[in-house]
């Protein structure tokens, strides 16, 4: 004999379940309350309220479903209960009825007394839900039910799940995340020129200079505040989110457990937060997404990796996350796996290739470089023009045209010494020297040294701008040492 659960729009599922039998002269316990209104969270996170106990019934044992293919039927669902917060979904086991053939069957399981192991009590410690269920029935073991019809938060039951769509004279309203970082100022400039001041949000942890404060809406945002995120996008209308926090390579090695909060968990909130209000999200990855058994040179989109930073493991999880949440749940998903990149605007934040930005910086300065890397460590490069370009371009890319969510995107690779060489031309005084860290070194040789990103220059047209020589003038010049190229010249 075998016992299933089936489910049409709700996909409940135990790996092992209550039985509905007893030994011999037990009585099934009767709750000492209903269990309307008390709430478990369950699964991979979601709120339910369980409601319509019925003592004296295996509610969870044999062939169960949905009477209902979608939400519609469900009682009071995606209302508030009275008692609780606002929007949980309800799940009313009234509404559960015998279904037909099983979709996943489950062994039977022989009786056992209503004890409840030590692994139990470790998890109904932080399953009040599972605790409550304990009382009206017998188990041998449990898992919590996992809700795959809907995405992991709250959705109300009409999301499409699509990005929000507006016409050619609406414009998108975005909001950046991370926004003071390398990246986030430079996004916001060149969007703020494209849609307009005031339809950019730009938002970090940290209070902003000045200048950055003055040139368009800027509000405080904790990615690690799910509630926050929510109101915000709701309260600002977003439709467009760039998510740019994250700890980058070396300082994530230092801070391993801060890494996997802001780079893991900090994702998961704004994949759910795009889901639930339908958002078209970009999540940038990285060149540290590969591993020391990727293809190194080049480096196509589809190949294995092992990444062994903590940033590159982070990086390769919200490609796939991403992913899922685009077949699984219809999010507009799209990513770009950044090369190295080089700004003039921003001082280098804890990269492996931030010495391609840090020698600008000290060339001008002192006439002098010492470098972090070996001089012969070839590492694909991009200049902040061309990325920040580039995700623009990819963000208003027709969704038919991608062929993919995660895409490669370089401009030029060269090695430290060659970066030298070039500066040389234009700043004749200056030296560079070498001065290894072990562990920079060891990530460096772990990536790739070019990428193939002929996906997307097929796709959506991509093309870079600035090679090696057009990269060393222009940094040059906007770091003040116009008198040295003169000078040179």
């Amino acid at each position: 004999m075998k016992q299933s659960l089936r489910t049409s729009a709700l996909d409940l599922r135990f790996s092992s379940y209550c039985a509905d039998q007893h030994p011999a002269g037990a009585t099934r316990a009767q709750p000492p309350e209903m269990l309307t209104q008390q709430v478990g969270r369950v699964g991979v996170g979601l709120p339910i309220c369980i409601s319509n106990w019925r003592p004296g019934v295996a509610n969870f044992a044999g062939p169960w479903s949905w009477r209902s293919p979608d939400f519609s039927a469900m009682p009071s669902s995606w209302e508030a209960k009275k008692g609780l917060a606002q929007g949980l979904p309800t799940l009313d086991l009234q509404t559960l009825s015998p279904g037909p053939a099983p979709q996943q069957t489950f062994p039977s399981v022989s009786p056992a007394p209503c004890v409840p192991s030590p692994r139990h009590l470790v998890f109904e410690k932080k399953m009040p839900f599972m605790r409550m269920l304990r009382r009206g029935c017998c188990w041998t073991s449990v898992l919590p039910v996992r809700f795959l019809g809907i995405s992991p938060r709250q959705i109300p039951a009409d999301a499409n799940f699509h990005s929000a769509s507006f016409s050619d004279t609406d414009h998108p309203r975005v909001l950046i995340t991370g926004g003071l970082g390398q990246l986030g100022v430079g996004l916001a400039n060149l969007l703020r020129k494209r849609f307009g001041k005031d339809s950019v949000i730009l938002s970090d942890i940290k209070k902003p200079p000045d200048h950055v404060f003055h040139s368009g809406p800027f509000i405080y945002s904790d990615i690690l505040d799910y509630k926050s995120l929510r109101e915000i996008v709701v309260n600002k209308r977003i439709t467009w989110l760039f998510h740019y926090s994250a700890l980058l390579s070396a300082v994530g090695e230092a801070n391993v457990s801060l890494a996997r909060a802001v780079n893991i968990t900090g994702l998961h909130n704004i994949l759910d937060v795009a889901a639930e209000h339908s958002l078209r999200l970009f999540v940038p990855s990285t060149i540290g997404a590969f591993g020391p058994t990727s293809p190194r040179n080049p480096a196509p989109d589809l190949c294995i990796q092992r990444p062994r930073t903590i940033y590159g493991v982070s990086k390769v999880h919200a490609e796939l996350m991403g992913e899922y949440y685009h077949y699984r749940y219809g999010l507009d998903f799209r990513c770009l796996r950044y090369p190295g990149i080089i700004s003039a605007d921003s001082q280098p934040g804890g990269g492996t290739t931030d010495y391609a930005v840090q020698i600008f910086h000290d060339a001008t300065k002192h006439g002098k470089f010492e470098c972090n890397l070996e001089a012969h460590t070839r590492l694909p490069m991009m200049y902040i023009d061309d990325c920040l370009r580039a995700t623009l371009e990819v963000m208003e890319a027709p969704a038919e045209s991608l062929s993919m969510r995660t895409y490669n995107v370089s401009a030029m690779s060269f090695t430290p010494e060659e970066l030298a060489q070039e500066v040389l031309k234009h700043v004749p005084e200056f030296q560079i020297t070498y001065n290894v860290d072990a562990i920079r070194q060891a990530i460096a040789d772990s990536w790739p040294m070019n990428f193939d990103d002929s996906n997307a220059r097929k796709d959506w047209g991509w093309k870079h701008d600035f090679d090696l020589p057009e990269l060393v003038t222009t940094m040059l010049n906007l770091h003040g040492s116009e008198a040295r190229v003169a000078q040179a010249s």
